[in-house]
């Protein structure tokens, strides 16, 4: 018998998918501000 493993490749994702709970969630927004810090992006 054959296995296969599958994984959800690229575009899984897209861009702005986060924008709501940002908006609307003051811990979301905490968390994404402070991931953008570790990572070194700059907010624009």
């Amino acid at each position: 018998m054959k296995q296969a493993f599958i994984f959800p490749g690229q575009g899984s994702q897209f861009s702005g998918m986060g924008k709501e709970h940002f908006d609307n969630s003051a811990f979301a927004k905490k968390l994404f501000e402070q991931a953008n810090e570790l990572l070194g992006f700059q907010n624009i």
